[in-house]
């Protein structure tokens, strides 16, 4: 039997673990990009997996949440070079 998680943060029930941190990534990704909302849209979660597919994040590796954070973190990590002013 599978345990669920309950992410009070997120204040909702979760299947696994596993499913609570992709959706912890998921969200921060949104805020990020969109702004921090109450919800976000099918093409706003669409337009950053598509944003992780060019990334690099393949079939292969979707599941790994590892892949998903290190690839989060790129892209963050570009944004925020591209906000930077030039020096």
């Amino acid at each position: 039997m599978t345990k669920r998680v309950y992410d009070a943060k997120q204040q909702r029930w979760f299947v696994s673990e596993w499913e609570r941190r992709r959706s912890e990534f998921d969200h921060m990704q949104l805020a990020v990009k969109f702004g921090e909302k109450d919800e976000y849209c099918l093409e706003e979660y669409e337009a950053v997996w598509e944003e992780l597919r060019l990334a690099g994040l393949d079939d292969d590796n979707e599941g790994d949440l590892e892949a998903i954070e290190a690839h989060f973190k790129k892209l963050n990590e570009a944004d925020e070079a591209a906000k930077s002013p030039a020096s």
